[in-house]
């Protein structure tokens, strides 16, 4: 195995743990009854890009589309998505913001902010700068093998 790959297995293996750290932290900072990363990143795409159509958000996700819809129809059940026509297809509706999911989405934001400030000071800004640019290559490597 090669030096590069070694790294990219221990990349996977720490972000596998970041993930379970950021879970566990989510849970403490949200309550027991929050809404997982998952729907949590369907509310916040929806607030910044606007409504979708299921399929568009599994594309979005690399996911596939039942998968997705369950994810929306459990962000339904709870009031913070809603249906809307879509003006481009009959069937496929556009899933939208409701007011009760904006809410929760910036209640959620405003703790995650103030946690983000806390840690903040011991990071350097270039450092996060570039864990984000290997993580968006990362990833983006990873769905052009996975298309």
């Amino acid at each position: 195995m090669s030096q590069k790959t070694e790294k990219l297995s221990q990349l996977v293996r720490e972000n596998t743990r970041f993930f379970f750290t950021m879970n566990n932290i989510a849970e403490k900072l949200h309550g027991s009854g929050h809404i997982s990363a998952g729907l949590r990143t369907i509310l916040l795409d929806l607030e910044e890009e606007g409504p979708k159509t299921v399929p568009d958000m599994a594309h979005l996700r690399n996911a596939s589309r039942q998968y997705v819809q369950s994810m929306v129809n459990h962000l339904h059940d709870r009031d913070l998505v809603a249906y809307a026509d879509n003006p481009r297809h009959k069937r496929s509706k556009l899933v939208v913001l409701t007011d009760t999911g904006g809410l929760l989405l910036q209640e959620m934001l405003a703790r995650e902010t103030r946690l983000g400030e806390d840690i903040a000071g011991s990071l350097a800004l270039k450092d996060i700068d570039t864990t984000l640019k290997v993580m968006r290559a990362f990833r983006t490597a990873l769905t052009d093998r996975s298309s």
